[in-house]
């Protein structure tokens, strides 16, 4: 393992990470730590399985065309594990041309808005075992406008292209993103966060995902309807 620090929110963080360790689908996986006080953390899970996974085809696109108040996704998979839950996340890749300086940015598409305060409130979506998710389109269009939101030099947005990717967790990576997001939705009374811990000796979580994507063709008359530059890589159908 190697070590390194991170700066996050003004507070420093040291990290151990390792780039040379592939563990293999459906196989039990045990980490130990060993701390210099001499106490002693360990866990273990089963890493997903599957031999197959794709996502359906069937009116994926921006806009739908055979139901065009949502775009449903869905996806297949052969000879999986148990137990899966599975987190969908799509998002917009774009370019932003200022001063002849042309930057990149990623924005994911929530699954609502919640208006609060004068403010749309992104709502993402939670980890579900149920092998389909659906967006609606309306929360689609706001999310298109949301990226160039105050400026009025819209043809300074390229589209480059839409991806819906899906995160295939186990269990316990599942049940903490679960915890995570829905203690952090806008529009919730916090009251407590649900501790959720599969570490022997201390406070953690050991969890393991596959992720698996693809690119959403999206319509050029749509794009331009938003006074955005588009590439060919975002309409390709």
């Amino acid at each position: 393992m190697n070590d390194t620090t991170i700066e996050s929110n003004g507070e420093k963080i040291n990290l151990y990470y390792t780039k040379n360790f592939f563990p293999i689908l459906g196989e039990d996986i045990m980490i130990k730590s060993s701390l210099n006080n001499g106490m002693e953390l360990s866990s273990t899970l089963v890493m997903p399985k599957l031999t197959k996974f794709y996502i359906d085809q069937i009116d994926l696109v921006i806009p739908p065309v055979i139901e065009p108040e949502y775009m449903y996704a869905s996806w297949t998979l052969r000879n999986s594990s148990d137990n899966l839950s599975f987190l969908p996340r799509l998002t917009i890749h774009y370019k932003v041309k200022k001063n002849n300086i042309e930057t990149k940015h990623v924005y994911e598409i929530p699954e609502e808005y919640v208006y609060k305060g004068n403010q749309n409130i992104p709502i993402y979506p939670l980890a579900t075992q149920n092998k389909y998710y659906t967006y609606l389109q309306k929360t689609i269009n706001t999310a298109f406008g949301e990226i160039s939101k105050g400026d009025e030099n819209k043809s300074d947005y390229t589209i480059q292209y839409v991806d819906l990717e899906v995160f295939i967790m186990e269990e316990n990576l599942a049940a903490y993103s679960t915890s995570i997001e829905s203690f952090n939705r806008g529009y919730s009374v916090k009251v407590y966060e649900t501790t959720i811990s599969n570490i022997k000796g201390g406070l953690g979580v050991f969890g393991a995902y596959i992720k698996r994507g693809k690119h959403i063709p999206v319509d050029e008359d749509y794009i331009a309807s938003f006074g955005y530059q588009y590439n060919q890589e975002a309409i390709k159908k």
